[in-house]
């Protein structure tokens, strides 16, 4: 593993985290039962399905996730010690939420949590502006909203401990598991092939 392919990892990442992003989608629908035993069914047109926006984030959590096997790797690699991006994970509160999600979207459950909290996606939701309704029409038991602007909806998923508690944003999360990665596992690995570098130019020189 050099550090290019390192780069290439995160320009993976970036296009998760591009995908979360876009709103348009497929049409979807969801249905709801009132008290009275009546059924309705709510039908959107043009915007991504929750069920695709939450495939996406988690989809960024693993691959966010994953960059910790592939900074180990190249720690041994370039003679630096593997469990300082442990010890890095580990020390930071956003990379133990995204072991959490991405180990349990893997495995379907946790056995043990990194962060204590064995958090979870929860209260994925979307808000749709009536500026980005292009029409609504009602059926006798279906209502169909065809979303023209769907850059204008603002998707939404928090990250939540086994008892519910908001731990943060998931977007937010992410973000800062990233800049973790960024600010204090790549330097250290960088410093290693820098310090190579040094060595062999001083060994050409002798």
């Amino acid at each position: 593993m050099k550090i290019h392919e390192l780069r290439e990892v995160q320009e993976r990442i970036d296009r998760a985290l591009a995908a979360v992003s876009v709103c348009a989608g497929k049409d979807w629908s969801q249905s709801y039962t009132f008290e009275s035993g009546e059924p309705h069914e709510y039908r959107l047109r043009g915007i991504k399905s929750l069920v695709q926006f939450e495939d996406e984030l988690l989809n960024a959590f693993v691959w966010i996730w994953s960059m910790k096997d592939y900074l180990k790797e190249e720690a041994a690699r370039s003679g630096k010690i593997p469990e300082e991006i442990e010890r890095i994970a580990s020390a930071t509160t956003a990379l133990k939420l995204v072991s959490d999600i991405a180990n349990g979207a893997k495995h379907g459950s946790l056995n043990k949590s990194r962060s204590g909290s064995f958090a979870s996606l929860g209260n994925i939701g979307v808000s749709i502006p009536q500026k980005a309704i292009g029409s609504i029409k009602f059926g006798a038991f279906d209502v169909l909203s065809d979303i023209k602007r769907p850059e204008l909806a603002e998707f939404r998923a928090d990250v939540c401990s086994h008892d519910g508690k908001v731990l943060g944003g998931a977007i937010s999360v992410l973000q800062e598991a990233i800049g973790a990665w960024e600010r204090d596992a790549i330097p250290y690995l960088e410093s290693a092939q820098q310090g190579a570098a040094v060595n062999r130019s001083y060994r050409a020189g002798n």
